[in-house]
């Protein structure tokens, strides 16, 4: 676990976890002063249990089992915890839909603590995008001012599928979308960042993994993983985050990223509390893990190192 306040990586077990893969740490602590961590677990809920997977939610620092829940929906990538403090998590299906969940639900009395208790599918109300092939990386920013949305990343099958055996191009794009009042629904949804006034020499096929965060200034800013096409690691760019109109449409110019040192693996990127430091999952040259750690104010102003 990457500690963003101390600046250190912690390592620690999970009882009775074979595997826990797209972990995620709730943005808020609860009455007791726990940080949840939730995430996609596979293993046995007991010894007579046959393998399976589900969604296991942990308190930490005690990493006490808060709930084990075996679904058929395989979460592909971190859980987006609601930014009030509710134990409810949106997340992304292997399906390329997006779920949302509460570990709040009741459990049926009649059923053992494995219960499979099914998330529930947002439904697109307004028309999704031509030639979705999936939705991920959901990200949900606290920041008022983007009340109801979401930033996700869309991935886009490019040109006619010609014979249905091979495998479409495809790009993959950072989108905002405006849920409904329920959560239950996505009514709206644009591409978040322009390509305009680009001045990139290769494009970029994947944008991924976003994050939000809000300075003291009130600045909005974007973190996210660019990968070009003859690319096979990531690069971690920052980019100023505006609001426009009484919608509050959210938007990003490609044109004021900039590029922090370095190439990424596909891990997601974290911003400080405050703010003022961003942290990526470097491509590691000995150490099995190696993060790296930027001053946002630095990068903004054109110092990536």
């Amino acid at each position: 676990m990457l500690d963003v306040e101390a600046n250190k990586i912690e390592r620690f077990p999970l009882a009775d976890s074979h595997l826990l893969k797209f972990a995620g740490c709730s943005p808020w602590q609860d009455r007791w002063g726990r940080t949840h961590l939730a995430g996609l677990w596979m293993g046995r809920s007991r010894p007579d249990k046959d393998f399976t997977n589900g969604l296991a939610r942990y308190a930490l620092p005690s990493r006490e089992v808060l709930d084990r829940v075996e679904m058929d929906v395989i979460p592909a990538s971190p859980p987006c915890w609601f930014p009030d403090t509710s134990a409810r998590i949106l997340f992304a299906g292997t399906d390329g839909r997006l779920y949302r969940f509460s570990f709040e639900d009741p459990r049926n009395p009649n059923s053992a603590a494995d219960d499979k208790r099914s998330p529930l599918p947002l439904i697109w109300q307004s028309q999704p995008p031509a030639g979705l092939m999936r939705v991920s990386a959901p990200t949900w920013p606290s920041d008022p001012r983007l009340e109801g949305k979401i930033i996700v990343a869309v991935t886009i099958a490019e040109g006619p599928l010609i014979q249905p055996v091979l495998r479409r191009a495809s790009q993959t794009q950072l989108w905002w979308l405006q849920l409904s009042r329920d959560y239950s629904a996505i009514v709206a949804g644009a591409p978040l960042i322009s390509k305009e006034a680009a001045n990139s020499a290769e494009r970029m096929v994947v944008e991924d993994l976003p994050v939000i965060a809000t300075l003291s200034d009130g600045r909005i800013v974007l973190a996210y993983l660019a990968c070009g096409e003859s690319e096979t690691t990531h690069r971690l760019r920052l980019a100023p985050l505006m609001i426009q109109g009484s919608s509050n449409l959210p938007s990003v110019d490609e044109a004021t990223a900039v590029e922090c040192s370095g190439r990424f693996l596909l891990s997601p990127p974290a911003f400080s509390g405050d703010g003022l430091w961003v942290y990526g999952v470097s491509q590691p040259s000995q150490d099995p893990v190696r993060i790296e750690r930027f001053s946002v104010a630095e990068v903004l102003a054109g110092n990536p190192t």
